[in-house]
């Protein structure tokens, strides 16, 4: 910034208890070493205008500090300065009338020029006063460097808010933090999208779009991504660009970042007093047109009320939020628990997508990862042909979990998720420092135990952290019930301080996993142990299945445990969405199992979700589904079944599931539903055989119409298969049939325009 605006900017001072004053009060709180300030103007003053309490580093004793403010030049005749030197000289009391003090040092501070003849004649006069001058010029360095949103009409209160929020933002990350200083400077840039109403419509591949500033034109947003995918790292990114003076001068936007745990806990989802507790504001000053407050509220996934009861709570907050004009709302999550959520959240939030991570970009970030360890280059090549990257997930925790057991030269690299997490966590918790002499068996073996029971606490009472007190109380009792002759205070350091597993809030003093997923695995690597883990309704219950998926993982050959998981009842909607969607995952971590376990039964989930999807359709099952046009119902369930079968493993399968499914049933329309769900899995692998077994078997007239439209939108989506003889001669008779047929040409109509409800009503009729 040019001095000339700073000293224009200093001369339009004109008060010094109003403006003058209070700028000092800030700068003197930004100083180091300055421990104590008393802003003393006024009839007892003696003086000095404030008294400083400064510590002396060196001698590790304290000095006082009496400071004189003026507004304007200081000349050689100013003898009001001289007189509030020598009064200066007088003893005083500080620290509330508790201590007799001399000033040892004066500043005299002012807003213009001091003389050359002022400064020599307060000097010759009062030769035994440790006088320092700070005129314009030095204030102007000190404002700069400490304070500098005084040049942006920024007020302290926000400016200090601001500083604390990203100290704070910068802790947690640091705290979050898995690898230690490696990697740290690297940050890899996630893709985010925009979930789309109905894609059927779409012309063309949907976008990665600038989250940063879609959270600042949006009023409300959520932000959806799978385990580790990096949504908190958005939030705190957001956090970082916006929690600093130039941001707030440019955007006029304040940021405020809570676990939704917390809202709820602290502040019982009342956005209002949130914000006014967070920033430390009068409810008053929210009225301030010119300023947004960006409300960003993770994790509300790990809402514990019921499905139900979250909904209505988020919905009625979204609404809230809607009725104040400056403030915004981001919400992270994973992805919702039931298709009724998803459709009455559309209705609230503009709603966003964590893409997966491309390969280059995992092998961007393993490959600095090697450079900085010193790696061999060979390493690269190595994951590259193995199965890893066919198996997991691609998402930020399993590039850094992958990392984190290169940084520990790990010998055998992980073949899929519950692999990789199984030798980071081995890794993190000590199992290398035994080979190098660091940590004995018993310690290990005590770690892995207290890290069960940490996450079983955690997990079974809802808590997402807990005090150190608490945790230590855990500690004390494991290992007072065994003769381990291990030292509590030393395994919790090593499991807290070191390991990166768990972590210590500084503020609060409670402990917490680093990541949910951590917990979640340990929990059932623990509940392993004994297989403790029965199958009962919390298999379909989300806060629960990433649990489920670890604990299926880590038995890997288990098709009693898979056939059991398969016959277990649902009778919710939820429960039916989440079981069709979550039985890919157990088969994908049980991949030891007989694969006679997927051929025999992966006909029936197909069949499940095509029968849901007919008595969606058909007002057979409460659902907020209702209000959404048949096509696009359609589009949901396609794209989630889609996302959920299209991998490989599934492949070998589907020729068989393709006949399963014609054999099994004699509903004829959800044959074809069914049919056309795994035609669009097998579509996204290139395999074109149960799109043509569907289009080979169902004539353009006996085919239910929204099928028809669906995979006419395909097919130019999708080049490839829109060039098939089998599709060009479906979109044809399509096109011939719609053309001549009026009923037709109505039902189109309503599939596409109107919602199911009243369609379906319309039929009854």
């Amino acid at each position: 910034m040019e001095s000339k605006y700073q000293k224009k900017r200093l001369a339009t001072i004109n008060n010094e208890v109003k403006h003058l004053h209070p700028l000092l009060n800030d700068l003197f709180q930004k100083l180091p070493n300055i421990c104590n300030i008393e802003y003393t103007h006024g009839t007892n003053e003696m003086g000095a205008d404030f008294l400083l309490q400064k510590f002396d580093e060196t001698l590790s004793e304290e000095s006082w500090i009496g400071v004189i403010a003026k507004i304007g030049p200081i000349r050689q005749n100013n003898n009001d300065v001289e007189r509030q030197i020598e009064e200066c000289k007088i003893a005083r009391y500080a620290l509330g009338g508790k201590k007799n003090i001399y000033i040892n040092e004066i500043w005299v501070i002012t807003t213009g020029k001091i003389s050359n003849n002022a400064k020599v004649k307060i000097h010759s006069k009062h030769n035994n006063s440790n006088v320092h001058f700070i005129d314009d010029n030095k204030l102007i360095k000190l404002i700069d460097t400490h304070i500098s949103y005084f040049w942006h009409d920024v007020s302290h209160t926000l400016s200090s808010y601001l500083t604390k929020l990203s100290t704070k933002i910068s802790n947690k990350e640091a705290e979050a933090n898995i690898l230690g200083d490696i990697g740290k400077n690297f940050y890899i840039e996630l893709d985010i999208e925009k979930i789309i109403e109905n894609p059927y419509e779409r012309k063309s591949k949907v976008k990665n779009i600038d989250f940063d500033k879609e959270v600042l034109s949006q009023k409300l947003c959520l932000l959806e991504g799978e385990m580790g995918s990096g949504k908190s790292k958005v939030l705190r990114q957001i956090i970082k660009s916006t929690s600093c003076v130039e941001s707030y001068v440019q955007n006029n936007v304040v940021p405020i970042y809570i676990s939704y745990k917390d809202f709820q806990d602290l502040y019982n989802l009342d956005h209002l007093m949130c914000i006014e507790k967070e920033l430390a504001f009068d409810r008053d000053q929210l009225n301030n047109d010119k300023v947004k407050y960006l409300l960003l509220i993770d994790s509300i996934d790990e809402a514990f009320d019921s499905h139900e009861e979250s909904l209505e709570k988020i919905i009625e907050l979204a609404n809230n939020i809607n009725l104040e004009d400056n403030i915004h709302a981001v919400f992270a999550t994973r992805p919702m628990r039931s298709l009724a959520e998803e459709t009455q959240l559309k209705k609230h939030f503009r709603q966003y997508r964590i893409k997966p991570l491309s390969v280059k970009k995992i092998k961007e970030f393993i490959e600095v990862i090697c450079t900085e360890l010193s790696l061999p280059s060979r390493i690269i090549d190595d994951i590259n042909k193995s199965q890893l990257f066919k198996q997991i997930p691609h998402s930020p925790i399993a590039a850094i979990l992958l990392s984190t057991l290169l940084a520990e030269n790990a010998k055998d690299l992980p073949s899929n998720i519950t692999e990789l997490y199984a030798q980071a966590m081995e890794y993190m918790l000590g199992r290398w420092d035994i080979e190098k002499g660091l940590l004995t068996q018993k310690e290990y073996e005590a770690s892995e135990a207290l890290c069960g029971l940490i996450s079983e606490y955690m997990l079974e009472n809802t808590l997402t952290k807990f005090s150190a007190e608490e945790a230590k109380e855990i500690f004390n009792n494991y290992l007072n019930e065994r003769n381990l002759s291990l030292n509590t205070n030393e395994l919790f350091s090593k499991i807290i301080e070191r390991s990166g597993v768990l972590a210590r809030d500084s503020e609060t003093n409670s402990i917490y996993f680093k990541h949910r997923s951590f917990a979640e695995f340990l929990y059932a690597k623990y509940k392993k142990r004994n297989n403790s883990l029965v199958v009962d309704p919390r298999i379909f219950d989300p806060y629960w299945s990433n649990i489920y998926f670890f604990y299926v993982g880590l038995h890997k050959d288990c098709p009693e445990l898979l056939e059991e998981i398969l016959g277990y009842p649902t009778s919710t909607e939820s429960e039916r969405w989440l079981k069709i969607i979550n039985m890919p995952n157990y088969f994908l971590a049980a991949f030891s199992s007989p694969y006679r376990i997927v051929e025999d039964n992966l006909y029936k989930l197909f069949l499940e979700a095509a029968q849901f999807y007919h008595d969606v359709i058909n007002s057979k099952t409460e659902t907020a589904l209702i209000d959404l046009p048949e096509i696009h119902i359609l589009w949901i369930f396609q794209e989630i079944i889609a996302s959920a079968y299209s991998f490989e493993f599934f492949l070998k399968s589907f020729d068989n599931t393709t006949i399963c499914i014609d054999e099994q049933t004699t509903d004829e329309s959800v044959k074809a539903y069914a049919l056309y769900f795994l035609s669009a899995a097998a579509m996204d692998l290139n395999y074109d055989h149960p799109l043509e077994y569907l289009l080979k078997h169902y004539s353009i007239n006996n085919l239910p119409i929204s099928i028809s439209l669906a995979l006419q939108a395909e097919s130019d989506l999708r080049k490839e298969s829109g060039k098939s003889p089998l599709m060009k001669r479906h979109n044809k008779q399509l096109k011939s049939l719609i053309k001549k047929n009026q009923s037709v040409r109505s039902a189109v109509s309503d599939i596409v325009e109107k919602s199911t409800l009243l369609t379906h009503k319309k039929r009854k009729i």
